[in-house]
């Protein structure tokens, strides 16, 4: 196992520390903090430090050789990661290391900066550039090449002879600059969704969007029902998104800070951005969104927006929810160095126009113009072309990716003459979602890298496949609500909601039992009068019986509704429901139920204007009233209502 050492009394050093984030409880791990100068050329100036994780491996052999993982962005917290690490196949064979860069979330400093404080249009000025200023940090020290040297700093502290390093998106390019300048120290590299050193995603967009979207018209094309049920797609999008750039569609959406209205255009710029920008991080098949994108598409191109409003709300919140987990401040700090003074606005207007099919979309017009805000020098360039290295490196690209295309990889694997290429036909950025068999070909790589690793799993991978206009799809804005307002044994429910469930379900339970008590009495009452005192009695109950069925029936088949929707993150995102035979059940339950609760409300308030019955009955009927409502209630509140008039 990776043993800690370390010499306060020199720089850079490492020192145990409580770790920064929760970690799992049952993991065998230790945390540290990295510190060491903020320049390496002035040790005795500013010291920084940088925290890590090391998982421990039960494997007993003390000489598996550790992996080294830090998180892409840049500015992609590493840490929370261990969470994922602690039952992944790689930490059965090896110890992991998980290091945050300098300047992320949970080192200190911290470049953290929320989204708005990044630009303000109307001073022309960034409060996140001002605050990081007023704190002394030189942002010169802050650079792919500065971030690579402390990693290879972390291991000298360590005491690591030799170490496995795993990038991810811009992390690769750490591991490629690490290959090129300390390869003594590296045992192995897996690089997944390559970022190349000399190339930059400024320079490749709106090039790289267009590529990731044409895949996908491609694959709807290619497959006989999907390209039956949405025929031209490709020429519908790009129709699409001229017209709404001329006219976006204009909603009105809840804040999900503070609930109150907030108004949202939706452009084709809108549209692309959301498709490239998030949809083609995961697989191109169901579960998952970009398998609903051509009903998307085939919808707004025929002036349907009734899945859009949930579809945009779901994206706003998304949005607050990643930046939790990015410090903007070393985002820009990197990219603008690195990257960005290696286009001028000539040059991107250029590449807007030799694709004409976008209607000048260019995805990061934003952060480009952040960082002319920024103003800051541009630093040196990490090699003088695609780095050459005899080191054994496994690539891994998936085929939909927006963000890092196949096509670097390719290059990478190209330049590296014991590499391994595999493409994922269906995958987008993250290729570790929706299967295995990434974890897997990593796993057998790292056991020897430099054989070729078991890669038998991409025979199974899924290809991939969209969800069809032919299936019938009903609109469920309302569902969405139901994990927030019924969560139990999660914080997250809402009390009230869950008190108002769980009574009504008791009640609902009491009378069945209740029902089937009374039905004896009656079949088993020996003298007629017995039995005419019986029947009065239990006709309300009867159709309170038949009431309470029916609601835990339809309670056990939203049940199953929502488990379907669960496992289906597309519907999830587009709050649909498929008419499956359970939805369509619930829909006959639901109705059946409402129709029986209104004879039933009917009857109870009968039976209080004549006193028929024992006040006790008549309490018990009413309870079964309100608890009629009550279910009435989350009928409507999550859409279960519409499923009767589709």
């Amino acid at each position: 196992n990776t043993s800690v050492t370390f010499a306060e009394s020199e720089v850079p050093y490492v020192e145990p520390s409580q770790c920064p984030i929760e970690v799992p409880e049952d993991a065998d791990l230790e945390c540290g903090y990295l510190v060491a100068p903020e320049n390496y050329a002035e040790p005795n100036g500013r010291l920084i430090r940088m925290p890590y994780i090391i998982l421990h491996t039960q494997n007993p052999d003390p000489n598996q050789v550790p992996l080294l993982f830090t998180e892409g962005g840049p500015g992609g917290e590493s840490l929370q990661s261990v969470w994922g690490f602690k039952n992944s196949v790689l930490l059965q064979d090896r110890d992991i290391i998980i290091f945050e860069q300098r300047g992320n979330l949970y080192a200190d400093p911290a470049l953290s900066c929320t989204i708005d404080e990044l630009f303000d249009k109307e001073a022309q000025n960034s409060p996140c550039l001002e605050k990081i200023k007023s704190d002394g940090i030189d942002l010169g020290q802050y650079t792919t090449a500065v971030l690579a040297e402390d990693i290879e700093t972390l291991r000298l502290a360590l005491g690591i002879e030799q170490w496995n390093l795993y990038g991810t998106s811009y992390s690769t390019r750490l591991m490629q600059v690490l290959m090129d300048r300390h390869p003594d120290g590296i045992r192995s590299v897996i690089l997944q969704s390559t970022n190349l050193t000399q190339e930059t995603r400024f320079q490749r967009d709106p090039e790289h969007s267009y590529r990731a979207l044409h895949v996908m018209f491609e694959d709807c094309a290619a497959d006989a029902d999907c390209a039956a049920a949405y025929p031209g797609l490709e020429e519908r999008f790009f129709t699409l998104v001229a017209e709404l750039n001329q006219n976006p569609i204009d909603l009105t959406l809840e804040n999900p800070s503070d609930g109150s209205p907030r108004p949202y255009q939706v452009s084709g710029d809108t549209l692309i951005n959301w498709m490239v920008g998030r949809a083609f991080y995961g697989p191109a098949f169901p579960p998952y969104i970009t398998a609903a994108y051509p009903l998307l598409i085939d919808q707004l191109s025929q002036g349907n927006d009734q899945f859009l409003k949930t579809w945009v709300q779901n994206e706003i919140e998304n949005d607050l929810f990643s930046a939790d987990f990015i410090a903007y401040g070393l985002y820009f700090a990197v990219n603008c160095q690195d990257d960005a003074a290696s286009i001028t606005q000539t040059e991107i207007e250029a590449l807007g126009a030799a694709f004409p099919q976008m209607d000048g979309f260019y995805r990061h017009w934003d952060e480009w113009e952040i960082c002319q805000l920024w103003d800051l020098p541009p630093a040196a360039p990490l090699t003088d072309g695609p780095v050459v290295s005899e080191l054994p490196t496994l690539v891994l690209a998936g085929r939909y990716d927006p963000i890092t295309p196949p096509q670097w990889s390719r290059t990478a694997a190209e330049n590296l003459p014991n590499s391994f290429y595999f493409e994922f036909p269906s995958k987008g950025h993250s290729l570790d979602i929706g299967s295995t068999c990434a974890e897997e070909i990593k796993r057998s790589f790292l056991q020897n890298p430099w054989r070729e690793p078991d890669s038998s799993c991409l025979a199974d991978e899924p290809q991939p496949t969209f969800i069809l206009a032919s299936n019938k799809i009903v609109p469920a804005d309302g569902f969405i609500r139901s994990w927030n307002d019924i969560n139990f044994g999660v914080p997250q429910g809402n009390p009230t909601f869950e008190a108002l469930s769980g009574v009504s379900l008791i009640v609902y339970l009491v009378e069945f039992l209740a029902f089937l008590v009374l039905s004896y009495k009656v079949l088993s009452a020996r003298s007629e009068r017995s039995q005419q005192t019986q029947r009065l009695a239990y006709i309300p109950h009867l159709l309170g019986g038949i009431t309470s069925v029916l609601s835990i029936a339809s309670i056990l088949l939203m049940s199953q509704a929502a488990q379907v929707m669960s496992e289906n993150e597309a519907l999830i995102e587009l709050t649909l429901f498929v008419m499956t035979p359970t939805v369509i059940a619930l829909g006959v339950v639901v109705l059946a139920q409402i129709l029986c609760g209104l004879v039933l409300v009917l009857l109870v308030v009968r039976v209080w204007v004549v006193r028929q019955s024992t006040l006790l009955n008549r309490i018990a009927l009413t309870l079964i009233s309100l608890s009629t409502a009550v279910l009435w209630f989350f009928y409507f509140r999550w859409d279960f209502v519409t499923i009767l008039f589709n």
